[in-house]
């Protein structure tokens, strides 16, 4: 059983918000994720992170590396896409079965029938959004599962709807 202390940290590293309370406790971070984000301030190189942001006194990161399973149906596993160890996770549901939630590697399922990596420079490269792609396909062939993306606000609409059917 997971604690309620845990936080785990799927999206770029955004805590400032939780600062004096029990959620800085434990934060769940993939390694490559947390040094990607104190390397980058620290050289000046911030593109995503921004360093007041997540660099709180008291909070205390617990970094993963490549996966970690939590319990028997929650793994968590790092991607090279969006940023360096951006958060993804696998969980097997009564209702929905093996769902993966992809996080901010793929926005929406466009990004994902079209093969459209997302505008802007978020990315290293193109290539590592087509690298992660092909590694969330291959992982949702094997297991069968659903993908949930990162920012599709009309999937959540119908995910939504399902579940309250």
């Amino acid at each position: 059983m997971i604690q309620a202390t845990v936080r785990i940290m799927g999206r770029n590293i955004r805590f400032r918000y939780f600062k004096g309370t029990k959620a800085l406790q434990n934060v769940i971070v993939s390694e490559d994720e947390l040094k990607d984000a104190y390397f980058r301030v620290m050289t000046g190189q911030g593109g995503a992170y921004v360093k007041e942001l997540f660099d709180i006194e008291g909070i205390r990161y617990v970094p993963y590396h490549e996966e970690l399973r939590l319990a028997d149906d929650i793994l968590l596993f790092a991607q090279k896409s969006h940023t360096a160890g951006c958060t993804g996770m696998v969980l097997d549901t009564e209702q929905q079965g093996t769902v993966i939630v992809t996080s901010d590697t793929i926005y929406t399922e466009d990004n994902d029938k079209m093969e459209l990596p997302p505008g802007g420079s978020i990315n290293a490269t193109t290539e590592e959004f087509y690298t992660n792609l092909a590694r969330i396909k291959k992982m949702q062939s094997e297991m069968d599962a659903k993908l949930i993306y990162g920012h599709d606000f009309e999937q959540v609409v119908r995910l939504s709807k399902s579940t309250l059917e």
